[in-house]
């Protein structure tokens, strides 16, 4: 019985030195963010940092954002997003293209390693295969394409 305890408790160290390893990895690309600055880049400046900002403006007095007055003369304007609503009640306009940034990263790191877990990986491997979707060209070029990188 003794025995069976601390291969289990070696195989869930294991697990947790994979999740440890995606925090690292977070923060080495992102912890920028995390400290307050904002990831500039084509869209996240020009359109989605003006949209978060009213946003968080209307839900700080109260109103439900559906029309953007500020754009194009004024546009239709709806964000159901529960994370980036959240984020924009907690820390304002700029939480989710900060933290929200940090946070999208580190679910996709996660869900692609418990993925491997999944299909039968050990926690070596399934570290790998969430590493290289989560720093891989694929997931990082469309941070600056909200909707997609979400």
């Amino acid at each position: 019985m003794l025995a069976c305890d601390a291969v289990a408790f070696r195989r869930h160290q294991a697990w947790l030195a994979v999740g440890h390893g995606h925090v690292v990895s977070t923060l080495t690309l992102l912890g920028g963010v995390l400290a307050g600055r904002l990831v500039f880049f084509r869209d996240l400046s020009t359109y989605y940092a003006p949209q978060y900002a009213f946003a968080a403006g209307a839900l700080r007095q109260g109103t439900w954002p559906l029309w953007n007055p500020l754009v194009n003369g004024g546009e239709p304007f709806l964000l159901v997003y529960p994370v980036d609503l959240a984020l924009l009640l907690v820390g304002g306009g700029r939480a989710p293209l900060g933290a929200g940034v940090a946070l999208h990263l580190l679910l996709a790191l996660g869900g692609a390693s418990l993925l491997g877990r999944r299909l039968g990986m050990g926690p070596a491997s399934s570290w790998v295969a969430g590493t290289v979707y989560g720093v891989g060209g694929l997931l990082l070029s469309t941070i600056n394409l909200v909707p997609l990188f979400q």
